[in-house]
């Protein structure tokens, strides 16, 4: 196999197992069971050339990528390209009017629509409903475990931590054996939190990465959440980003598997399937978050027949974290293949808040009070520009050196470098450090980079410094809706500082987030931001300044209310000047860390005078060879306003696209003379930015007839073989294409077949 059922593919599950053809093309296809072939289907996108066969058994067999059917089938097909004069047909068959024994050949591997050269197959119970391949009995030699790489700690709720931040912590796992996978330290969380695992399969022969087949997750030994990849509906397809956890595919690129149950997740893979059902609450977090913040104050005045307020604020979760004691608590996590090979990961994990120190940079004389914890953590001196571990001395066998008599203060007051000292609980779970800075402060200031993370009720704004910052600094917030409020920010390690507050609080405002050195005022950072709210169950809109661009959510565009930024970037910012005639600023739609479940339209209003509107489009920014990708170039009813779907965050704006396709002839070449009476012939296109759509958007004929043409949209080649041989002397073949943008082009040439006129 080169992949397995339930694997990722942006946007969607992976719906079959794919068959190693070592890229090559043109092996055997076996019906799987006796049945008879219902529909076949020949495409340049998605599966290509595909047979679906209704199996004895009632279900469905698909067979895809496909260079050429069985001759018979082959035969039809062609006759029926010809009867509709195009190259993209589906025909369905009557029950039994083309039935397949098992082990008959019906196909010959290819690579037709996406993809290297390979074979799709699905086994579905219905049309809508793909099943995993493996559990009608296909044997594979297998007797390799997963692999378990990084483990991941999600708060779920505002004011609960992971690893002392309301961000996502992710965790490198180390192996203990080839089937065991731990951590370093203790995982503290505190409030409502979800587990998320980074993980694959492999199998024997082959280096490819497949999907888990299982994953159970057991707290103390109490199983809380297992899920199976058994078989998903179609119509669930996108919840792939409710399963996978889309807040750290965003951020890290890599996917993980879900350990608890997203809002609006309807897949069957999980038992219990309940909202919420394996993420964990600590006791007491209701009550310490309301006696801190007026954020669960309106949970108090609602009518419930629950008395008590931690039975009420569990209630909004459907009663489904588990709820634990402050303390130590024991992570198992089995990941498992089809095949019943096992991976484990083991850890502790701390329930209980990690409270910052009301001050996190002292000086020397300020320092004694860490006297009595001395013992309980790592010191570190810093040297250039590097921190080194160091050791009070001896734990004060000798007098100080600033007559006190404590050589522990002695020790503090002798030191030009500034120390950093990381207390340590009696779990093993590191604190927030000290700073303790003697003499004067660096010369540079720091250079402040913000990543600003929102997701759903949970904003932090973190920090991150080119330098130690050795001095306290404040956030100061102001908007219409807070006033102005300032609070520190709260020094996570030598470099990485933040701030968190309840999304709401800045919702359709434009708030000012200011950085200033505490005592002196002076401004590290400042920047404004405007974030705009989309509740999930109305759905909404909202404009861009300059009132050029908007953005449109349906109702449940995603599975929790949206906040998001939508503003103009300045050109300076940009790693390339956008090509062709720009008719806008590029716009950046940031901060969805919620998936979106639903495409939203973004607009862009025009005046009327803007001329040839069918060559403007909406374009993406690409880490692809070409740097934008074409949207959509839809036009509204009012002649001037251009939309295209998008599916998540990303840097857009409009462009003309005046340049037509272009041709190249690969063979036969212009003039050229060939031997062979039924040529293939194969073109190149290429275009700069729109891109040819379909078959639709060209055409060829040979000495003026019409060619029934192959598509490649992936090698951008169009591929046609006469069915009927051509007479010796000279023939000409005549392309004509058009992009996404209407831009056309025509090229013809001549060549010659060898042989008596």
């Amino acid at each position: 196999l080169t992949s397995s059922f339930g694997e990722y593919r942006p946007g969607h599950f992976h719906a079959g197992l794919d068959i190693k053809t070592w890229g090559k093309e043109g092996y055997r296809v076996f019906a799987t069971r006796d049945g008879y072939i219902y529909r076949v289907r020949i495409s340049p996108f998605g599966y290509g050339k595909v047979i679906y066969q209704k199996l004895d058994t009632g279900e469905i067999a698909v067979y895809a990528h496909l260079q050429r059917f069985a001759p018979g089938l082959e035969a039809i097909m062609r006759r029926e390209q010809r009867r509709r004069q195009r190259y993209s047909v589906t025909k369905t068959f009557a029950p039994g009017a083309l039935p397949v024994k098992k082990g008959e050949v019906i196909a010959y591997t290819g690579r037709t629509g996406i993809g290297y050269p390979h074979l799709h197959f699905e086994i579905r119970e219905t049309e809508d409903t793909p099943i995993n391949p493996l559990l009608k009995g296909f044997v594979l030699k297998d007797d390799v475990p997963p692999v378990a790489r990084q483990i991941a700690v999600l708060p779920l709720e505002y004011g609960s931590q992971a690893d002392g931040s309301q961000m996502p912590a992710v965790y490198d796992l180390e192996p203990v054996h080839q089937h065991l996978y731990t951590l370093p330290r203790p995982v503290q969380v505190w409030g409502v939190a979800g587990l998320a695992v980074s993980a694959f399969d492999r199998a024997n022969g082959v280096n490819n990465r497949f999907s888990i087949y299982r994953a159970i997750f057991y707290l103390d030994d109490r199983e809380i959440f297992r899920s199976t990849f058994k078989k998903f509906s179609y119509s669930q397809t996108q919840q792939i980003l409710l399963d996978r956890n889309y807040r750290l595919l965003v951020s890290s690129g890599r996917k993980f598997y879900n350990l608890y149950i997203e809002p609006e997740n309807t897949l069957p893979f999980y038992e219990p399937h309940r909202v919420f059902q394996g993420s964990i609450y600590t006791k007491g977090f209701a009550d310490s978050l309301a006696a801190r913040t007026d954020y669960l104050s309106w949970l108090a005045s609602l009518p419930s027949p629950l008395e008590n307020f931690e039975e009420r604020f569990l209630a909004r979760f459907g009663s489904s974290p588990l709820p634990v004691a402050p303390g130590r608590h024991q992570v198992r996590i089995i990941l498992e293949d089809f095949w019943g090979n096992r991976a484990f990961v083991e850890f502790p994990l701390i329930a209980g808040p990690k409270v910052p120190p009301p001050e996190q940079w002292l000086a020397p004389a300020e320092a004694g009070m860490l006297k009595s914890r001395a013992a309980e953590g790592k010191w570190l001196r810093k040297r250039g520009g590097t921190w080194h571990p160091v050791l009070p001395p001896g734990f004060f066998e000798t007098e100080g050196s600033n007559g006190t008599g404590d050589p522990f203060l002695g020790w503090l007051h002798s030191l030009a470098a500034p120390l950093q000292f990381v207390p340590e609980s009696t779990w093993g779970v590191p604190g927030f450090p000290y700073f303790i800075v003697p003499g004067a402060l660096p010369a540079e200031p720091p250079k402040l980079e913000p990543r600003l993370s929102v997701w759903d009720a949970l904003t932090t704004v973190r920090f991150q410094s080119d330098q130690s910052v050795l001095f306290p600094l404040q956030l100061q917030i102001s908007n219409r809706r807070l006033g102005s409020r300032t609070v520190p920010l709260l020094a996570l390690d030598d470099r990485t500082l933040e701030a968190d507050f309840p999304s709401f609080d800045l919702a359709n405002d434009s708030t000012s987030l200011v950085v200033r050195e505490k005592g002196t005022g002076k401004v590290l950072f400042q920047r404004k931001i405007f974030l705009h709210y989309i509740p999930k169950d109305r759905g909404g809109s909202c404009t861009a300044p300059g009132g050029i661009a908007s953005l449109q959510l349906p109702m449940r565009a995603s599975n929790r209310d949206i906040y998001l930024s939508f503003e103009p970037v300045p050109r300076r910012q940009l790693q390339a000047n956008p090509p062709g005639d720009s008719l806008s600023p590029v716009y950046q739609i940031d901060l969805l860390e919620v998936p979106l479940l639903r495409a939203a339209l973004l607009k862009f209003h025009l005046p009327p005078s803007v001329p040839r509107m069918r060559q403007v489009g909406v374009y993406e920014a690409s880490s692809s060879r070409k740097p934008w990708k074409f949207s959509g170039n839809s036009i509204a009813k009012d002649g001037h306003t251009i939309f295209a779907q998008i599916h998540g965050p990303g840097r857009f704006l409009l462009l003309r696209d005046e340049k037509p396709p272009v041709i190249r002839f690969l063979s036969p070449r212009p003039g050229q003379t060939l031997a062979a009476s039924r040529p293939e012939v194969r073109i190149r296109y290429d275009d700069d930015l729109s891109g040819v759509g379909d078959e639709r958007d060209f055409r060829l004929t040979l000495d003026g007839r019409f060619c029934i043409t192959e598509m490649d949209p992936e090698m951008k080649i169009l591929r046609y073989r006469p069915d009927w041989r051509l007479r010796a002397g000279k023939h000409k073949l005549t392309l004509w294409i058009r992009d996404r943008a209407g831009n056309e082009r025509t090229r013809s040439i001549s060549f010659y077949v060898k042989g008596k006129p």
